[in-house]
Formats: C-alpha cells, structure tokens, sequence
C-alpha cells in the first residue's frame, strides 16, 4: 500500500484539480494523498476535503514552500499544517506575493526579448505555465 505524499494540483502548477487528483488516486488504487502545492493550500476547500471522505481517500495537508537559502532557490516540503493557522495564511501570503512579483518579471523580460506572452493568471502563473505559453507560440 502506497500514498503518494508530493502532488501537485491547477492550484499551483498541476495539470489536475483537487477533485481530478482525488479521482486519480482511486483510479490507481492510491489510498491517500498530500497535496504539497507550491506556496498555496488553496487546494483544500471544504468541498475537496468532502469529496476525498466520500471518495475513500485519505487527505493529508501540505504544502511545497519555495524559499532561498545561501543564494540558491530550494523548496521545503511541510506536512500536517493547519490549513486554518493564521500564521501560516500571513506566511503564504507573503511568499505568493513574491511569487507573483518574480513571475511578473519572468514574463517582462521574455517580452523584452520578443516573446508575445500574456500576463493572464497572476496568482496560479508559474515556471511550467509560461514554458507551456512558450511552446504554444
């Protein structure tokens, strides 16, 4: 039996919603998950904690916090956070507000060079979006 406690889902850059993930790991018969997305737990609606419970699924709360520790970027993993901590909501806040500044700079310096790339999706914009927006062009 095995739980898969490093996914991601379209909150930060998954290609599936909570819901699509959960479905997923009854699919491959994965009794639970951990969704660790980057610097958000927005995945963890009252919805999606529901429809794990429905679905069989064990939910465990997570998040992948990037940060940079002596000039080199790193992301830390943390498990059983309470969703509902205001010092954990002020502490993701402050990291998606840098989050969203470096991709807005991301995607000012790939206009410089002449890429037409829009600036859709300021909170969910990520590295693998804009490379998607790239290879779309």
């Amino acid at each position: 039996m095995f739980y898969d406690l490093h996914t991601h889902t379209t909150a930060s850059d998954g290609q599936l919603t909570p819901f699509e993930l959960i479905d997923e790991a009854v699919k491959r018969g994965v009794p639970g998950i951990c969704i660790t997305d980057h610097d958000t737990i927005d995945a963890y609606t009252k919805d999606v904690i529901k429809y794990a419970e429905r679905k069989g699924v064990f939910l465990g709360t997570g998040i992948e916090i990037s940060t940079v520790f002596q000039e080199t970027s790193i992301h830390i993993l943390g498990y059983d956070i309470d969703v509902n901590s205001p010092a954990i909501n002020r502490f993701i806040n402050h990291t998606q507000a840098s989050r969203v500044d470096r991709n807005r700079k991301m995607v000012e310096l790939l206009r410089d060079m002449g890429y037409k790339i829009d600036w859709e999706d300021k909170e969910n914009l990520g590295r693998p979006h804009i490379a998607s927006k790239l290879i779309e062009k």
